[in-house]
């Protein structure tokens, strides 16, 4: 695990952050970007809001509960060919 988010459901607001590399990053912003991903396929998508999220250089797993969300990010190992 390379970052720990605990984030209020309903203002976005970061509760809980901890970067466990040397990785300057904004955790707030990051908070508000992953809050209205998460409301947008909850609302407009009619979904239960997003579970996971792959990217080419990191993973989330993402834990929602009644007021809090919780994200888990780590570093994409390199692909093999």
């Amino acid at each position: 695990m390379e970052h720990l988010w605990l984030i209020a459901k309903e203002s976005s607001a970061t509760i809980y952050y901890r970067n466990y590399t040397q990785e300057k990053i904004d955790p707030d912003l990051v908070s508000g970007l992953l809050s209205a991903f998460n409301n947008f396929s909850e609302v407009e998508l009619h979904g239960t809001g997003i579970e996971s999220i792959n990217m080419a250089a990191c993973n989330g797993c993402i834990s929602t509960a009644r007021h809090s969300v919780c994200l888990r990010s780590r570093r994409s190992q390199a692909r093999q060919r």
